[in-house]
C-alpha cells in the first residue's frame, strides 16, 4: 500500500544536445541553453536535438528555444 499518497513525478526536463563546431554536445537544460544564449554560445541557427525529435534542426524551429532568442536580434546580413 505504499506509494497512494504520492505526489505526481515531476514533468520530464526537455533537455536538448547541442551542435559545437560540428560536435555534439550536452544534454542541456532550459537554463543552460539560456546561459548559453546569452554568451552567443547558443543562436537561431544553432543546430539541435531532443528526445522524439526525427533529426537536428535549428534552435529557432524549437518552441521551447524560440523564446530564447525572442529579446535578441536577428543576425546581421553579410556585408
Amino acid at each position: 500500500q505504499t506509494g497512494l499518497n504520492m505526489p505526481p513525478p515531476p514533468p520530464p526536463i526537455a533537455q536538448y544536445f547541442v551542435a559545437v563546431n560540428g560536435q555534439q554536445t550536452g544534454p542541456f537544460d532550459l537554463g543552460q541553453l539560456r546561459s548559453m544564449a546569452n554568451f552567443q554560445q547558443l543562436n537561431r541557427q544553432t543546430m539541435v536535438w531532443k528526445n522524439g525529435m526525427a533529426n537536428w534542426d535549428t534552435a529557432e524551429k524549437q518552441p521551447e528555444l524560440s523564446r530564447l532568442f525572442a529579446s535578441m536580434p536577428p543576425p546581421l546580413p553579410p556585408l
